[in-house]
């Protein structure tokens, strides 16, 4: 997903509409890791809860919603 633009405008839209948005932050990338981390530091945080995707599937498997086990990575 592309923070300077997807992401920005999803949180943006779901704010808007009285939501509350996570984002999974090491499932994200920008134009340059420069923009991702200043958009992320600087807009995202003030609209979206900011998260990693270890901990995503961490409340899930607690939850019983997520195998326990972590999917492997390429």
């Amino acid at each position: 997903m592309s923070t300077n633009v997807a992401l920005l405008a999803g949180a943006l839209g779901a704010t808007d509409r009285g939501y509350r948005s996570v984002l999974v932050e090491d499932a994200a990338a920008g134009a340059s890791v420069e923009s991702h981390t200043w958009i992320v530091a600087n807009l995202l945080r003030l609209l979206s809860t900011i998260t990693r995707a270890d901990e995503v599937h961490s409340d899930l498997a607690r939850r019983g919603g997520a195998p326990t086990t972590t999917p492997s990575r390429p």
